[in-house]
């Protein structure tokens, strides 16, 4: 009998897990998945094929003394029970010097968080899935809304949202600007993501968007 190798065993993973949005933001209103929802809908399947999933974190730095910058880079892993073949996918998320409300353990607690859960998210190509098969568990028990006509969010408007953010945080007076735009449940992610790590480079963004 043929043995199945790491990779069609991973393929067969990602075919399999749903990741539900259990996760709700209450601040935004809207639903998101973390790092933990994944690890606990993908070790049972993982377990299923065979396949060990681990993550571990290695902090980096870059520049001189007077500009330097640290970075969490978490690593997903599945390694094969089998074969021992394994593989894996990276996202760094970078820890600011400070943030508002956040003691240093937390601060580098959630860039841990968020590197880790963007390196599984690519490790099981999670965001292919569309959202109606993520949303569909958290909305069953929800009461339908009263329909309300609210304003066109455009990509303008949401380039102008995120700039503002990454700078000063979601503040009270942007949360009320946009409660009169019908805004995606994308672009509501992306704003949420811009307020928790307003310090992110370039470079970083582009790299998490690869993963995603």
């Amino acid at each position: 009998m043929k043995q199945i190798n790491v990779y069609e065993k991973l393929l067969n993973v990602q075919s399999a897990l749903k990741v539900p949005k259990n996760q709700f933001n209450k601040f935004m209103n809207f639903n998101y998945r973390s790092c933990e929802d994944i690890l606990e809908y993908a070790k049972p399947i993982c377990s299923q094929y065979r396949l060990v999933l681990t993550t571990d974190n290695k902090v980096i730095s870059e520049g001189d003394l007077d500009n330097r910058r640290v970075f969490v880079r978490s690593t997903a892993r599945v390694t094969c029970v089998d074969s021992e073949k394994h593989v894996e996918v990276s996202a760094c998320a970078e820890i600011p010097k400070e943030k508002k409300g956040m003691d240093s353990s937390q601060i580098t607690g959630s860039a841990q968080s968020y590197s880790r859960k963007y390196a599984l998210s690519g490790l099981f190509s999670l965001d292919d899935l569309k959202d109606s098969d993520s949303d569909e568990l958290t909305q069953k028990s929800e009461k339908p809304k009263p329909k309300v006509t609210k304003q066109k969010y455009t990509n303008d408007i949401h380039s102008s949202v995120i700039r503002v953010v990454a700078e000063k945080g979601l503040t009270k007076d942007v949360v009320k600007s946009l409660e009169k735009y019908d805004i995606p449940d994308k672009h509501m992610k992306e704003i949420d993501e811009a307020n928790d790590f307003s310090g992110l480079s370039t470079a970083e963004k582009t790299l998490l968007e690869d993963v995603k």
